[in-house]
């Protein structure tokens, strides 16, 4: 009996080695890669940077921030849906810091970093895209840890002890699904190993990968920019057809959700930063389909919030999640959920 459990115990763990090995190796996220740094650095020498994904983008804002030559003017805090907007809708003195899927607490954890590193003295304005999902406490975002310690300094908060550690970064390394990417990403592994396809700079805007531009913003990779309208519609389909994203289980605007966004919006305009709000429309198709359902019916509730709270605090408001009132169609998105430039220049003209 104890040979078997011998036997057996070795055997699981050269496979969970084995996972780990072939986890650190092609480490689909950048986990273990560090490139965030790389990434960071290039940015602040002013050039654009080429295969700049898959990172752990919330520790990449901390790196921008805290090798920021010169404070910006304008900051955009939110989510890929408002990713694009930067130098070419504001001026030459703005800044993108938003994240993939931002919640209430990346937004309040980035400005966080601009506290500590001395940088809000120079800012004047702020501008926040309002996702539906920020108040919903179901909205299963969890990347924000990466900036835990930043969110409850902010919050005047103890950190938790298992905060302190970024325990859902890491345990990626052992999780059989990132193994199952790892996998899948071994051809691709061994062609950018061919073709030398790493993190560079570049003074190049439109390349054929997905670019980090040097305002903060980013550029698609050739082929998502070049989709045709039924792929797109496509797109729309696909988006609708099974959970909406961070808006399942969402029954009511989270009153802890709210208390947060309205503290962080309190102690921006104490500072005497001018704040300003974006609503992204979402594809008419998707957007009639949300307001067509009783459990996504809680969107135009966000709205309805948002547009009364930046009423009562003078802030200004852009946008709306619904796109009949800016004549958007299909050519101006990219998928469900994510406005192209065309698109954005009909809503920030």
């Amino acid at each position: 009996m104890k040979k078997f459990v011998k036997i057996t115990l070795v055997y699981c763990l050269s496979i969970l080695l084995f996972v780990i090995l072939i986890n650190i190796i092609i480490d689909p996220a950048n986990i273990v890669s560090k490139a965030e740094i790389k990434i960071a650095k290039y940015l602040s020498e002013g050039y654009n940077v080429t295969y700049a994904q898959n990172i752990d983008e919330r520790i990449l804002q901390k790196k921008i921030i805290q090798n920021l030559q010169s404070s910006p003017a304008i900051v955009i805090l939110g989510s890929s849906r408002v990713m694009l907007i930067g130098r070419d809708y504001y001026d030459n003195s703005c800044f993108n810091n938003c994240v993939s899927g931002a919640s209430i607490e990346d937004i309040i954890a980035i400005y966080q970093l601009y506290i500590d590193n001395g940088r809000t003295g120079s800012i004047e304005k702020i501008v926040i895209g309002i996702d539906p999902w920020l108040f919903n406490k179901n909205n299963d975002q969890n990347r924000w840890e990466s900036l835990s310690n930043e969110y409850y300094s902010f919050m005047d908060k103890k950190i938790p002890i298992i905060k302190k550690i970024p325990i859902y970064k890491y345990s990626q390394l052992v999780s059989p699904s990132y193994f199952q990417t790892s996998i899948k990403n071994i051809p691709k592994f061994i062609i950018r190993l061919k073709k030398n396809e790493n993190i560079l700079p570049t003074n190049e805007y439109n390349n054929s990968s997905f670019t980090r531009l040097n305002d903060g913003t980013i550029e698609y990779g050739l082929e998502f920019r070049s989709k045709t309208i039924i792929e797109i519609e496509n797109e729309f389909k696909n988006y609708i057809s099974g959970n909406i994203y961070s808006l399942e289980n969402y029954f009511e605007l989270s009153r802890d959700l709210i208390n947060d966004f309205e503290l962080l919006i309190h102690r921006i305009i104490m500072n005497n930063i001018n704040i300003e709000f974006l609503l992204m429309p979402y594809p008419a198709m998707v957007y009639d389909y949300l307001i067509s359902k009783d459990k996504y019916k809680i969107v135009s509730l966000v709205e309805e919030y948002i547009t009364s709270f930046a009423l009562g605090n003078n802030i200004c408001i852009f946008g709306s999640y619904n796109p009949e009132l800016f004549g958007l169609n299909t050519e101006d998105f990219y998928d469900g959920m994510h406005l192209n430039n065309k698109g954005l220049r009909k809503i920030l003209k």
